[in-house]
């Protein structure tokens, strides 16, 4: 596992953000408790899944399923029969359990799927929340190819020992953490991690007991994981048309008036956008949002839906003078703004914009 903790140490070095790094140990950490465990370790090993659960919970809340991936991938583990299935499943609820021990309670545990869920997932305003397919499609079909390699060649490894051609829980992993970057590029940080530890996890077998070199082999998979995230990394093109699109509707709310600080009626997904950019958005992916005990009594989430939907008195009690939200995703919401006098500042047909005061 020393190549799995050197792949995941440059991977979280990479990381723009701490709670990335929290992300890579962990499922790190997961990994190598579920491989000892599968191959006959003791039990007691299962309890790392429930401690990461309770530790991403605190730390990094919005990915809390981070410490779910590994006990949901052992339950499939074609190595396990039902018993080990059984325990699996146990850890797998425990896991989810613990992560309700937080200081949001069990809501934090929609936070998520909430981000996933867009009404138009085409169209999400900050990059991390689009689609692979629709951001960097040379590089989700790379990486589809490299995942598939990938899984062959274990399979091959154990075959070639005299194993079965089963489906192990790093084959899964591998396999759910690339649907997972499909469906949203944030998730493609896991993909490169998942990837890094399934190789790492048959080195051993390649090279055997008997190898004359096993350092030498084991530095050449890891070089080869390392050229291959490398190539994908240089797919990702500059600036997408949808962050293209999401700087162009933030430019038209500055030529407008709008100052750091004001009030913006959005979604979900702009609303994190937004957010960076100093604006106070109706609604982003803070888990706060989502607990009115920890807010003051105020229902953000039902409040936002109110005004998502093209209801007047809700639009007037945000106090709100501008509004951004992906293009033709909320029609009542459109008609409501326009007949309250606001005017439509920008759209490309993949933002718009619209402003309660002539733009200069």
């Amino acid at each position: 596992m020393a190549a799995s903790a050197a792949c995941g140490a440059a991977i979280a070095v990479l990381c723009n953000s701490t709670p990335r790094g929290i992300d890579v140990m962990a499922l790190c950490a997961c990994y190598a408790a579920g491989r000892k465990w599968a191959r006959g370790g003791r039990d007691s090993l299962l309890a790392a899944f429930p401690a990461a659960g309770f530790a991403m919970a605190q730390l990094h809340g919005a990915l809390w399923t981070v410490a779910l991936m590994v006990p949901c991938c052992l339950i499939l583990d074609g190595r396990l029969d039902r018993h080990g299935r059984l325990k699996a499943l146990t850890a797998a609820m425990s896991t989810a359990a613990a992560c309700m021990l937080n200081p949001y309670g069990a809501r934090l545990l929609m936070v998520p799927f909430a981000t996933m869920s867009a009404n138009s997932l085409k169209s999400v305003g900050i990059g991390e929340l689009a689609p692979w397919t629709e951001a960097a499609p040379a590089q989700a079909a790379a990486a589809c190819t490299l995942v598939s390699a990938l899984v062959l060649y274990r399979l091959r490894v154990r075959c070639r020992g005299g194993g079965r051609a089963l489906l192990e829980a790093g084959d899964l992993l591998v396999l759910g953490t690339l649907m997972l970057a499909l469906a949203n590029v944030r998730n493609e940080l896991f993909l490169m991690t998942s990837m890094a530890l399934a190789l790492s996890d048959i080195q051993g077998e390649v090279a055997g007991p008997r190898a004359r070199r096993p350092l030498a082999l084991a530095s050449l998979c890891t070089a080869a994981l390392l050229a291959a995230i490398g190539c994908l990394a240089a797919t990702v093109p500059a600036k997408t048309a949808i962050e293209e699109s999401a700087a162009g509707a933030l430019s038209s709310l500055a030529a407008a008036g709008a100052k750091p600080g004001d009030a913006v009626i959005c979604d979900i997904d702009v609303g994190s956008e937004l957010e960076l950019a100093g604006y106070r958005p109706l609604l982003d992916t803070r888990a706060e949002l989502f607990c009115p005990e920890l807010n003051g009594g105020t229902d953000a989430w039902g409040q936002a839906r109110s005004v998502l939907t093209g209801d007047a008195a809700a639009i007037g009690e945000t106090g709100a003078d501008f509004a951004v939200f992906p293009s033709g995703a909320y029609p009542a919401l459109e008609k409501a703004l326009t007949g309250l006098g606001y005017a439509d500042i920008y759209d490309d047909g993949c933002f718009a914009a619209y402003a309660d005061r002539p733009v200069p």
